[in-house]
């Protein structure tokens, strides 16, 4: 009996054991399968941030939940999904998730800038800046952050401690073109057109003909009135341009032609502007009043034309049908389109000036007197008015 009861308990001892090794095999088996779940939730993070950035925000967001399923308290896997909903407008939310990431890593600098994104959003300046300045202190080589905290101080008016902050960085990175750029912008911002231009020179030797500098620099030429070096560098740009910014480099060559009286070369290029823009009465008007500049009243007329069967009734389309035959001594036509804006309140004044110009030409002296003094009654400041009168 005490042999059977010895074997029954060495049984159950067994079996215990054995039972235990299941269970802890089990368990284990279990652990490794939440590592390995861990692991891989946490691997996709890169890939959910490539996602972000190239728009793919409804993919990002899904990786990003695996992961905080497995791992909640991921400061990485809560940043990403805060700018994931801040991308969809979700600004509340986003904050949330921010503040969930800086809890559990108060050391990830990009949390901090984003929570100075969102300051700047509410229009908290002072909180953005300080913000964008925790998240530089962790990361002091970081162009975006140094630019964020110039920008701020920027919006405040604040230009010259804006462009110390950036003087006091590019001189630890005197190559670094982020910098170079937010330079040149700030002057140009402040009315320095001068230095803007020198920085922008600087930077095409130290880093290379970049287009994007090569416009800035043509826009700061354009703004200091520099026609004649703008042109050349714009008419460099339209050659390898695309669609899109060959419209709009054309437009201003055109602009930059007509400020520096080479009315010719203007309607050339809003000729080339008209192949795509056939229905546009606004860019008719300028070509016409461009070739009015270029002594070719003909196409101006035929502009104006243009311009007023896209925009019937139009004043200063008007206008310049009636300038076009005037000039090309078509006189009593040129009466009769005058009086259609005499009622406008814009061209009144120029419309009885151009109508005593055009009875004046036709011997109409009396008349011609009349139409001056009700031009001059209109606009009694008129230097045009005052000068026909002499």
């Amino acid at each position: 009996m005490l042999n059977k009861t010895i074997t029954v308990s060495l049984l159950l001892a067994v079996f215990a054991g054995l039972f235990a090794g299941c269970n802890s095999h089990a368990e284990k088996k279990l652990a490794a399968i939440r590592r390995w779940e861990k692991q891989s939730a946490v691997a996709n993070l890169p890939v959910a941030i490539d996602m972000l950035e190239k728009g793919q925000t409804d993919k990002a967001m899904e990786l990003t939940e695996k992961c905080l399923a497995v791992e909640n308290e991921n400061a990485q896997a809560n940043l990403i999904k805060a700018r994931a909903l801040y991308s969809q407008g979700k600004i509340i939310e986003a904050e949330d998730y921010l503040r969930r990431a800086v809890r559990y890593d108060s050391k990830l600098h990009e949390v901090w800038f984003w929570l100075g994104t969102l300051a700047l959003q509410d229009n908290d300046q002072q909180r953005a800046l300080s913000n964008y300045k925790r998240a530089l202190t962790q990361a002091p080589a970081n162009t975006e952050y140094i630019v964020a905290i110039a920008e701020v101080y920027a919006s405040k008016g604040q230009y010259e401690k804006a462009i110390a902050v950036l003087e006091d960085k590019s001189r630890f990175m005197p190559l670094n073109k982020d910098i170079a750029v937010a330079q040149a912008d700030l002057y140009l911002r402040s009315g320095n057109v001068k230095v803007a231009i020198s920085i922008y020179k600087r930077i095409l030797v130290t880093s290379g003909q970049t287009p994007d500098v090569i416009a800035a620099l043509g826009y700061c030429y354009v703004i200091d009135h520099q026609w004649a070096m703008a042109s050349e560098i714009f008419e460099k740009l339209v050659k390898d341009a695309s669609v899109q910014q060959k419209e709009t480099y054309l437009e201003l060559l055109a602009v930059i032609s007509v400020n520096s009286s080479q009315y010719g070369k203007a309607v050339k290029y809003f000729d080339k502007l008209s192949l795509s823009r056939r229905d546009d009465a606004d860019l008719w008007l300028k070509m016409g009043q461009a070739a009015l500049g270029a002594n070719a009243p003909k196409r101006a007329l035929a502009c104006a034309r243009r311009a007023l069967a896209i925009r019937p009734g139009w004043p200063d389309a008007i206008a310049l049908k009636g300038c076009s035959q005037y000039m090309t001594g078509d006189y009593f036509k040129s009466i009769q389109t005058f009086e259609k804006i005499r009622g406008d309140k814009k061209l009144t004044c120029f419309a009885w000036l151009m109508t005593g110009r055009s009875l004046r030409k036709i011997g109409e002296h009396e008349r011609a007197q009349l139409a001056f003094e009700k031009a001059s009654a209109i606009d009694p400041e008129n230097d045009l008015v005052a000068f026909v009168n002499k």
